[in-house]
């Protein structure tokens, strides 16, 4: 977590890896609940978006593979 630079440091605000790695838990938990559902989406940061298609993209296109449909 990084400092909270609103409050001067007095709280945490998330990391762009911790929120990407919270999203692909919950698209696994998504894809599980509701297999019947034609696509998942993702509203984000533009920032956490970037990191999960440059960072995370092979695991992410496993995601989709696995639940046979697209993540939007």
């Amino acid at each position: 977590c990084d400092p909270c630079s609103y409050c001067e440091g007095k709280g945490h605000v998330r990391s762009v890896p911790t929120i990407a790695g919270d999203i692909l838990r919950q698209l696994r938990k998504e894809t599980y609940l509701h297999p019947q559902a034609r696509h998942i989406i993702v509203k984000a940061h533009t920032e956490v978006i970037t990191f999960l298609y440059d960072e995370e993209g092979i695991r992410g296109a496993g995601i989709c593979r696995r639940a046979r449909k697209p993540v939007l």
